[in-house]
């Protein structure tokens, strides 16, 4: 089994500098990440 502690985002499309944590608490074991979505199509 592999467990994720942490993810570290450097200069990758608009993450310029980002570290996220993930939870290690065994009665909060889930992360939640929300963001916007903007991404703009042209047709």
């Amino acid at each position: 089994m592999m467990k994720l502690l942490r993810a570290k985002f450097k200069n990758f499309r608009l993450l310029r500098d980002l570290e996220l944590e993930f939870s290690t608490n065994a009665d909060r074991k889930l992360t939640v990440i929300r963001a916007a979505n903007e991404c703009c199509f042209q047709q």
